[in-house]
């Protein structure tokens, strides 16, 4: 019985790849040309600069911070090169902001912080440098401001 599943998973296998291959085979130059410049707007849409906003529901300073950040600071940089990553750090249980800040490239920060809230890191999205700490005491034009130097060249 396991000699037959198996070489029926190999047919089927094969079958996948060869019609993989007949698909690739019938790639056209306009194809190409659609594939190279969605890879280069995908290039030219990356992040230069991320900010990493540690929250949770029960937190008195995210209650500031949180909407500050949502209704005063966004809006004036939505044209900036800039991730926004929202931690939510309310369920103590779940380890989905520490899987979300390795993803990034971002484990130090769990290491540093861990399941600490109510601030925001502004982090260089390729050295992955902290370039700023925002706090509930911090102002919007200011964090617009410092947003905005961090995300030109």
């Amino acid at each position: 019985m396991r000699t037959r599943t198996t070489i029926a998973a190999a047919l089927a296998t094969s079958a996948i790849a060869l019609t993989g291959l007949a698909i690739a085979g019938n790639t056209t130059t306009e194809t190409v040309a659609t594939t190279t410049s969605e890879a280069a707007a995908a290039e030219a849409r990356a992040p230069e600069a991320m900010l990493v906003v540690f929250h949770a529901d029960w937190c008195g300073n995210c209650k500031v911070l949180g909407p500050k950040v949502s209704n005063e600071v966004l809006p004036e940089v939505t044209g900036e090169p800039l991730l926004m990553v929202e931690l939510d750090l309310t369920d103590s249980k779940s380890n989905q902001a520490e899987y979300m800040l390795a993803a990034l490239g971002l484990s130090d920060l769990w290491e540093k912080y861990g399941r600490k809230t109510g601030f925001a890191l502004l982090v260089d999205a390729e050295t992955k440098e902290v370039l700023q700490t925002f706090t509930r005491q911090s102002q919007p034009e200011v964090m617009v401001k410092q947003i905005t130097v961090a995300t030109k060249d």
